[in-house]
């Protein structure tokens, strides 16, 4: 969830906008982006105050960098899971419904 709303916000440049999309209150959403940011030395993201057309949110080049890394390796661990989960069909007895 956490890099859903990362890339919502890299999309949308608002937290506000992002957490509405994500069904989400203001509130969760700076709480999830403030724990998410609390593990790295440099800023994810940068936030301006100022209301329509004068602040905003953007992603730094590294707050990029987790989101493509992240979604790399989900499609990794996808791919290999894919596979093994077809292996193990392909050798275990089929359950019958009562």
């Amino acid at each position: 969830g956490k890099i859903n709303l990362l890339e919502l916000l890299s999309e949308v440049g608002s937290i506000s906008a992002a957490a509405r999309q994500m069904g989400m209150s203001y509130r969760r959403a700076c709480f999830l982006l403030d724990s998410m940011q609390s593990g790295f030395r440099e800023p994810l993201f940068v936030a301006e105050r100022g209301g329509s057309n004068r602040g905003g949110t953007k992603l730094t080049p590294l707050g990029k960098e987790l989101i493509r890394r992240y979604r790399s390796h989900v499609n990794l661990v996808n791919k290999q899971s894919n596979e093994i989960l077809a292996w193990m069909r392909s050798v275990q007895i089929e359950q019958q419904e009562p």
